[in-house]
């Protein structure tokens, strides 16, 4: 059933292509220009036959560019294809094993679908290749954006919108993990629908979701979690001070047991200076009755146009009932944007104070097209 599934939703997303008009005639290639190929082209490298038919390399040159290392495959306004991979390499050591333990792996692989159906709708279809399809879904974003005026609706499947960090891409992070309370949600996905309302001094966002995360299409899971987040602009008539981001939100629901979790969330930019925290409560986890909380703060600062300093602060009890066992992390960071955010590379030092004391260096990165 599985395979079904997939293989309809490639056949699906392929025929989109459907919308665009066929070129009947080898003179449609190019407005007002015809181009002759004669039987021996078919023979000779595709490099010869360009340098011989400029029109048709205008062509074909518009279904990708190659810029600052950066590859990018247009079609036309309705399929476009995007990838990215994060790759890093961790090296870990505690105070009651003094070894160094050295981990190699891609936290994140992805291919990308998109494209435009009209002026105001649009899709995306997100392949995760670093997934097992056998313990989880390899699809990560899949959904159909609707638009108008300062109104969005999406439908399918998608980060919920709750809390700050949870809500941001690996690749768009400061450091080479998330905190430890972001973890319980980070990148998680979940399939439904969701709304915003975007003012000048206020977002509103809205969702409802089936809590399918890991199986998207399985529905013989009965669960269901409404969430709600605000977003406050106060520096909306100031933009020379900053940008200052105020949010709160709640998300409640129900899978195994019923849950309620809430959030408080800053973040506030100054040239080249930038600070943000959150608190996140979740009550209880998902496969216990535990309640967890857990805040972190963060500071960053632009050295130079492409190097970033980065710190962090971050505080964890993952069991309340032990009120005084939390466990903290220091990091302080490094980040190298090669070229803006889509090359990037991350150079941490974490330090763990918790039952027992660990240290790690990672060292990450990241490449997206889009």
């Amino acid at each position: 059933m599985k395979k079904v599934i997939f293989l309809l939703f490639f056949i699906f997303v392929f025929s989109l292509q459907a919308f665009a008009a066929p070129d009947s005639t080898i003179s449609d290639i190019i407005e007002g220009e015809v181009i002759e190929l004669d039987e021996n082209d078919v023979n000779q490298p595709l490099e010869e036959v360009l340098k011989e038919n400029e029109p048709l390399k205008a062509k074909i040159s518009n279904f990708y560019t190659f810029d600052k290392g950066l590859l990018r495959i247009h079609i036309n306004q309705y399929l476009n294809f995007d990838f990215g991979a994060i790759g890093d390499v961790t090296w870990s050591v505690s105070d009651s094993d003094h070894d160094l333990h050295t981990k190699y792996k891609f936290p994140s692989t992805d291919f990308i679908l998109t494209g435009k159906m009209n002026d105001h709708v649009d899709y995306k279809v997100q392949m995760r290749a670093e997934k097992n399809i056998r313990k989880e879904t390899i699809f990560g974003d899949v959904w159909v954006r609707g638009k108008y005026k300062n109104y969005t609706a999406m439908l399918g499947r998608m980060r919920k919108p709750f809390a700050g960090e949870p809500t941001l891409s690996p690749y768009d992070i400061d450091f080479a993990t998330r905190a430890q309370v972001v973890r319980l949600f980070g990148d998680h996905r979940d399939s439904g629908g969701k709304i915003r309302a975007s003012y000048k001094w206020a977002d509103i966002d809205l969702g409802l979701f089936a809590v399918m995360q890991k199986h998207p299409f399985w529905f013989h899971h009965k669960g269901i979690e409404f969430n709600s987040q605000l977003t406050l602009k106060p520096l909306a008539e100031k933009p020379e001070w900053g940008d200052l981001r105020v949010s709160g939100g709640i998300a409640t629901g129900k899978r195994d047991l019923g849950y309620t979790n809430y959030n408080g969330y800053f973040i506030y930019k100054y040239k080249k200076f930038g600070l943000k925290g959150e608190y996140i409560y979740k009550e209880p986890t998902f496969d216990s009755d535990k309640k967890a909380d857990g805040y972190y703060f963060t500071g960053t600062y632009f050295l130079t146009d492409k190097l970033q300093a980065a710190v962090r602060f971050d505080s964890y009890n993952g069991d309340k009932r032990h009120s005084h066992r939390y466990t903290n992390e220091y990091t302080v960071g490094l980040n190298y944007y090669l070229n803006g955010s889509n090359t990037m590379f991350v150079l941490n030092y974490t330090f763990v104070d918790g039952i027992i004391n660990t240290s790690r260096i990672a060292l990450q990165m990241r490449y997206k097209t889009w």
